[in-house]
This record gives C-alpha cells, structure tokens and sequence, in this order.
C-alpha cells in the first residue's frame, strides 16, 4: 500500500518508513447458501462536506453469494504455497465471503509477509532536527520553482485539468517535485471515487491468523542506515526518475477506478479469467513514489534493494516451509497473471503453478454505477 506523505515526513525523520503498500468469518460450514456474506469494509460515516467534496462520487457496493476469493497454489515436492491474489486499491464497500481465506489460513502453518525495502536508523534529540529537515526539504523543488517550470507542455496541461478538478484550493502541491504533486493526485482521485485506502483483506488475513494461531513471518529486507543525514538527502529523487513517476500517475489515473471495480468484482468470486482478460489488456496505474525513494535510498548505501528483498523474502518462505508442509502469503492479482515479484520467484525456486479449478460458479452482484469520469 501506498505511504502518505505525512507518514513519509516523520518516517524519512526517523529514516523507518511504514511498509508500503484489509470481517470476521468462520470456517465451520462449507454450505455456501447457510454462509453470511461478511462485509469487508464497513461504509464510513458521511464526512463533512468541504469545498473538495463536491464532486465525490461513491461505488455502489460489490455483495456476493459464493465463498471464494480464488486461492492459487503452488507445489514443489511435498511444500504447498497457497496465494491469495490482492486486488489494490478496493472498492469502498467491496463485500465478499471469506471461506476460501479462512480454509486456506486454517490449512497452514505459518502465513508468509510480502517483501519490502525497510530501512531504519539510530537517531537521537541531535541529529533527528536535520535530518528532518533535509528529507521533508526534499519533497518540493528547489529554488522556489514551480511545477510550470519544469513539466513538459503537454503534462502540465493535463495536471491543470486533474488539479483543479481534484485539488482546487491546494496551492502548496504547485511547489512540489512531480512525483510528490502526483502523489497528492493519487490520493485525492482515491478519496472522490469511492476507493479505500487500506485494504481490508488484510484485516481479515490478520484476524484468522490471530484467532487460529497462525504465526505471521517477516520477509521485509531490513537494513540499517549508516549515515541518516546523508541518507535522507536521497530522497531527492533523480529528475529522470522523478518526472518518469509523475508521468504514470498522470497518465493513468483515470483508468483506476474502472479497474478497482472490475478486478474487485471478479476478485469476489474467484473469477480467474475475466481477470486474465482485464490484465492481459490493461496496464494498472501503481503508486511509484515508495519504490524511487526506496531506490535511492538503496543506491546511496551500495544496497542492490531488488536482491534483497528477493533473498530476504525466500529465506523466509524456506524456513516456513522447512517446518510446515503448507503455508499461506500474498500477491498482487496482477503479478500472479503475469508473474513477477515473489510469483516469479516461487517458479525460479522450482514451485509449480497448479492448473485452475473449474470456472466459478454465478453470483450475484449489486448494479455498479458508472465509474467517475475525470
């Protein structure tokens, strides 16, 4: 999930970013007829209205009637993984029943994290004030310019249309390097189209393991920072890198709501192809802000992030599966269509994809209404 930049302001401070980056339900009954549909996130109450609200436009929720999420398993010898596919960000709303989670949980003995960059660093009442003030220094642009001065013509023009349809009365975001500004972007166009920001699945993943006793793993790559000063300078990121981020974000956001539903949607029922054909003919729009900061985080300590994250998350998958002959972890829908990530690293360890079951059964959704135009 993605970091808020008020997350990223104390946490580049401190130099410990939060991981980036969800209904209770039982196992007992396998009649999915006799199974209560769980609510996944509750609706929030009605906020008060505010100049930036007035073009808000909430998803109708998703209900369902069967009781699968798809669970892919993966095989090598007598060790199963067992993965459930992520769809982020979810519709607010999104409504699902949760036996397939809560059987693949209950089956495994340890449940594995997602990989991730996590560095920290000791910092104390003398050094915290400058480092605070080089990383937060970092998110604008220097020389007091502004975005005008160094978008290309064409993305500044389609800034100015998004800003003042998402952003109106934000003037501060003007100031901000691109992939910050495209961050307040993302954020505001989540908030107006009726997409949560944290992911309730999580919640649930995190609820079954507590209640069954299901030991929760660590697979983040933790590193400690050497220098924290110099470090935060980092997060200036390269104008390359910093532009190519804004870019993605902006040329794509107005696709994401149509994606969060359609995803969601066949997600709740464990409909595998139509989100083989959704994927395999769109690009989703990934918050990429976390990832460039990461980087220069990483290339300024001599860190190779990517390999990292790829032995620190299979170390933990192989001391899990050393001790459990089935485990449960994570992955984004996308990744598991198209392998990549800690998918293409369970078929470079010799796992083996197993085929689908049959197509899911029909369900019953409630009428979604239009996805909000941008």
């Amino acid at each position: 999930m993605p970091k808020s930049l008020t997350a990223i302001a104390t946490a580049l401070a401190l130099l410990v970013l939060p991981a980036c980056g969800h209904a209770e339900a039982s196992t007992a009954t396998t009649d999915a007829a006799a199974t209560p549909v769980v609510t996944a996130t509750a609706p929030a109450a009605a906020p008060t209205a505010t100049p930036d609200d007035a073009q808000i436009t909430d998803m109708s929720p998703i209900t369902v009637s069967v009781p699968k999420p798809y669970i892919w398993t993966f095989q090598k010898g007598n060790s199963k993984v067992l993965v459930l596919g992520m769809v982020y960000p979810e519709p607010r709303g999104l409504t699902f029943v949760p036996v397939s989670i809560d059987r693949a949980i209950a089956q495994s003995g340890a449940i594995i994290g997602a990989p991730w960059f996590h560095f920290s660093a000791n910092v104390n009442l003398f050094n915290i004030l400058p480092i605070w003030h080089a990383a937060s220094g970092a998110v604008y642009l220097p020389d007091g310019k502004h975005l005008a001065d160094v978008l290309p013509p064409d993305d500044l023009r389609q800034w100015q249309t998004l800003k003042a349809q998402y952003l109106p009365y934000n003037s501060k975001v003007e100031r901000m390097r691109p992939m910050y500004a495209a961050w307040k972007l993302y954020e505001a166009v989540i908030k107006h189209s009726g997409v949560a920001v944290d992911s309730s699945t999580m919640d649930l993943i995190e609820h079954d393991a507590r209640k069954l006793g299901v030991p929760m793993i660590d697979a983040q790559f933790h590193w400690t920072v050497k220098d924290p000063k110099t470090a935060a300078h980092a997060f200036e990121p390269s104008p390359q890198a910093d532009l190519a981020c804004f870019q993605s974000i902006l040329h794509g956001i107005s696709g994401m709501p149509e994606a969060s539903r359609t995803l969601a949607a066949a997600w709740a029922v464990g409909d595998v192809p139509t989100m083989q054909t959704y994927l395999q003919t769109h690009t989703l729009t990934h918050p990429c802000w976390a990832r460039v900061t990461d980087d220069a985080v990483a290339q300024q300590q001599g860190v190779d992030r990517l390999q990292g994250e790829r032995a620190a998350w299979l170390a933990a998958l192989h001391s899990a599966t050393e001790k459990h002959p089935v485990v449960f972890t994570t992955a984004s829908v996308e990744t598991l269509i198209k392998p990549a990530w800690q998918i293409q690293w369970l078929l470079d360890d010799g796992y083996v994809m197993l085929p689908h079951d049959a197509q899911p059964a029909a369900a019953t959704a409630a009428p979604a209404a239009p996805a909000p135009k941008i």
